[in-house]
């Protein structure tokens, strides 16, 4: 599929992105449906042409069902910084409905069945503002940093430059918003510096960054950007490059799914995921490697032992409160109970109150008939008369009257 795709601005500016692989598919996807994207409800592709198309040079076209559950399932925020809105095109339906890339996915045989929210569709067709998006230039960016920083620096390479935006805004677009990144040294020598080099070296343009200071602290950057007359373009496989890294290897060993193994490793880089990895192996006392491990991604723990304490802790603390809330559950039910019973026992002697002498003393007799040959009852009941006094008789005989209520 060699292809362009003009693919509405609002569209390439969302934040959290949904990894290299999915972002590539979504791509593929769109182009595959736009000539009759407002006439159909459903679209067709075979997952070996999404595949071929994306780069995806390997046999595990199943990773590709994984991309589009991640499409489905992750919600962004579209149009970043309102540059579509600006031009007059909103996106605020979108993101009051939370609407997602994608919307429904089947796979049948060999053929993936897609559809959009009619909402995404009419703002992805006919655009007011957009980009070309080359389906066989994407190809070459073996990491997602790259492809995003490509797609938002691809419309200004006529005017120049980018302008400049915060660096949340950058880094929201680029997905690079976990605490990691929250210093701008970080950010610009694990993000920035490898897309730039990455999009230099294989893409169609080249870009310069340039940066705003507030006193010390740089808050907007922007970059500037010129075509890349370059003849050709080494397309590679980086999926294939990244399965035969050792990182790779490492999270395979921790049980780690390959795709969602693949997409640690394209938005956080190798050493970052070196780190971590060296930090889960410090810790011998976990129940599940896996999960702690990707949690120590994600969060960006730093140390695997206090971050173990710090688990440890939450746990007892949910659990105190779990039991906290169980004794408060407990007590209030006792206390219904007694009032329960309080307002049974004064129901039975308002009763008992109210009934006529000859009408009781046919009761009461009819009681002590009942048991005086029941053991520890009949015993209490000597000479014909019912003593109150006893706990055991007062109980027996307060159900016997209650029993004659419910009548």
């Amino acid at each position: 599929m060699d292809k362009e795709l003009k693919k509405q601005v609002g569209a390439i500016r969302v934040s959290n992105p949904v990894g290299l692989l999915p972002r590539k598919a979504w791509n593929v996807l769109l182009i595959n449906a736009y000539e009759t994207l407002l006439t159909e409800d459903v679209f067709t592709i075979s997952k070996k042409t999404l595949a071929e198309s994306i780069g995806f040079n390997s046999n595990d076209t199943d990773a590709l069902v994984v991309a589009m559950d991640k499409l489905q399932s992750t919600f962004v925020e579209w149009d970043v910084g309102g540059y579509s809105k600006a031009k007059g095109v909103s996106f605020d339906s979108l993101s009051k409905s939370k609407v997602q890339m994608l919307g429904g996915v089947t796979i049948k045989g060999g053929d993936i069945i897609y559809d959009y929210s009619p909402q995404l569709k009419k703002i992805l067709y006919n655009p007011v503002i957009y980009q070309r998006i080359s389906i066989s230039q994407q190809k070459v960016f073996n990491t997602a940093y790259g492809l995003y920083l490509w797609e938002n620096c691809l419309k200004f390479v006529g005017v120049g430059s980018t302008g400049f935006s915060s660096v949340e805004e950058w880094r929201k677009l680029l997905g690079a918003t976990t605490k990691a990144y929250d210093a701008f040294k970080i950010f610009k020598i694990s993000v920035l510096v490898p897309a730039i080099k990455e999009i230099n070296k294989l893409s169609n343009i080249h870009i310069t960054l340039k940066t705003k200071k507030k006193g010390r602290k740089i808050t907007h950057i922007g970059f500037d950007v010129v075509e890349n007359k370059q003849a050709t373009f080494f397309v590679s496989d980086g999926v294939d490059d990244i399965k035969n890294s050792k990182e790779y290897q490492k999270l395979k060993e921790y049980k780690i799914e390959e795709l969602k193994a693949i997409t640690l490793i394209q938005e956080y880089g190798y050493k970052y995921i070196s780190e971590k990895i060296k930090i889960t192996k410090e810790q011998l006392n976990i129940k599940n490697p896996s999960g702690f491990l990707i949690k120590s991604i994600e969060k960006d723990w730093k140390d695997s032992t206090q971050e173990f304490k710090k688990i440890e802790q939450l746990k007892q603390k949910e659990k105190r409160q779990r039991e906290a809330e169980k004794r408060k559950k407990d007590t209030q039910k006792s206390k219904e109970v007694s009032q329960q019973k309080e307002e049974k026992r004064k129901e039975i002697k308002e009763f008992i109150q109210s009934l006529d002498k000859d009408i009781l003393r046919s009761f009461n007799q009819e009681f002590i008939e009942l048991n005086k040959n029941t053991p520890f009852i009949g015993e209490h009941l000597q000479g014909g008369k019912i003593d109150l006094r006893k706990p055991i008789l007062k109980i027996n005989y307060y159900e016997f009257i209650f029993k004659k209520i419910k009548r």
